[in-house]
């Protein structure tokens, strides 16, 4: 590592569309102080990629299939509570913020923000 050069931060994508999860990669990439360290389609594979990687900040969205995000992020803040996460709600469906506060989100991306 180059003195003065920061490591990027490590982001794990967590969403079951692919567009979505290309789209945000593309994005993430394009910033020197980011970098995507891996992707999953379901909060269960969440998990496990997220126990692999370690990553630094994890991106879920809330409405997957197999596991959804939130119980997602009760397991997530078990097994890596200093990791913050971002909350997709890009449905028609908006949680509570009570809801999301409970699982100690970083953030939200609201389907009209």
């Amino acid at each position: 590592m180059e003195w003065g050069v920061a490591k990027p931060k490590r982001i794990l994508i967590v969403d079951d569309h692919a567009a979505l999860r290309m789209a945000l990669r593309h994005l993430i990439d394009s910033v020197l102080e980011f970098e995507v360290c891996g992707e999953a389609e379901n909060g269960r594979e969440g998990i496990e990629r997220a126990g692999e990687l370690q990553p630094d900040l994890i991106i879920l969205d809330l409405s997957m299939p197999v596991m959804n995000g939130f119980e997602a992020a009760r397991e997530l803040k078990a097994l890596l509570p200093s990791v913050p996460r971002f909350h997709l709600a890009i449905g028609e469906q908006t949680p509570h913020l009570s809801v999301v506060s409970y699982y100690h989100t970083c953030g939200m991306i609201l389907p009209h923000a």
